[in-house]
């Protein structure tokens, strides 16, 4: 999935989704979109676009986690100074349906990237 995102004027980065694997859990990277700052335009997609409830917010020195529900899907949006911003499943939506979950979370992802162009 690359898609490219228009930052300020003619500027341009390319923004990709990577699947990490890592002790049976996926994890889907935003590589071009992994400041601080683009957390929050993630995180608003997600709340004004994809429309998904907010249910726990961290924001600490080095690191940022909002926790997501939508429908029966828990998810949570992470930003870590040392590796960007991903999303993955919840420990609740993780062991119901992992599989099916898994799915749409990948969905969302690519729903995001959609927003992110438009």
């Amino acid at each position: 999935m690359n898609e490219f995102f228009q930052i300020e004027g003619d500027n341009f980065i390319k923004v990709e989704i990577f699947e990490n694997e890592y002790r049976g859990n996926k994890f889907l990277y935003f590589e071009g979109l992994d400041t601080w700052i683009l957390f929050d335009l993630i995180a608003d997609i997600i709340e004004n676009k994809v429309l998904a409830d907010n249910i726990d917010k961290i924001d600490g020195d080095w690191f940022r986690k909002r926790k997501y529900k939508k429908n029966d899907l828990e998810f949570e949006l992470h930003y870590n100074d040392d590796v960007g911003t991903y999303l993955c499943l919840s420990k609740a939506s993780k062991y119901r349906d992992k599989e099916k979950n898994t799915k749409k979370l990948k969905d969302l992802a690519e729903k995001i990237l959609i927003y992110i162009n438009s």
